[in-house]
């Protein structure tokens, strides 16, 4: 029984040493995939704030500021902004008066991607998302270092009439969205 265990381990060695022999090459080869994936950016920086300065009852203002934006999303940089007033109604941007927190000062709000010319928005309603926006090409700069956007403010000329003497103040918050 010892001597019949031995043979058939050696036969089952020799096949097994026979079997490996033929898929054993000179050379061979084989692909190798490599891939990655780039994760989408959006970004944006250096907004400066908008300032009317003082206002006389009657007189219209305009306050602008640039921004810097980052977008890899798609070949033009797309995305989507949404601004959102702090003391919006009915979608209307307002200040609110400071002293006499009652009293609200609207005003409108416009946004130039910059692409194509110097075109702003329509006036924008605030916490409504702003879409189909591009860069223009995905900026070969990661963070943003060049200004290449505009958000502009306007306060008609009878938006003052009949508000009291104060400051009035908002806050704007601009969400900046993969589109």
């Amino acid at each position: 029984m010892k001597h019949n265990f031995t043979k058939f381990f050696i036969s089952m060695v020799t096949f097994g040493v026979l079997g490996l022999s033929a898929n054993i090459a000179a050379a061979a080869d084989e692909d190798i995939a490599v891939t990655s994936t780039i994760e989408s950016v959006v970004e944006v920086s250096t907004i400066v704030d908008l300032v009317f300065g003082s206002l006389s009852t009657g007189a219209a203002a305009d306050a602008t500021g640039l921004a810097c934006l980052y977008s890899n999303d798609g070949e033009t940089g797309a995305y989507q902004i949404t601004f959102s007033s702090a003391n919006a109604n009915a979608g209307v941007f307002r200040m609110k008066g400071v002293t006499a927190e009652t009293a609200f000062l609207p005003y409108t709000l416009f946004w130039d991607d910059q692409v194509g010319g110097a075109a702003y928005s329509a006036s924008l309603v605030s916490g409504v998302a702003l879409a189909a926006q591009a860069i223009g090409a995905i900026p070969s700069a990661y963070p943003c270092v060049v200004n290449n956007a505009i958000v502009k403010a306007n306060i008609s000329d009878s938006a003052a009439d009949g508000l009291q003497a104060q400051a009035y103040t908002d806050t704007i918050t601009m969400v900046v969205a993969a589109s």
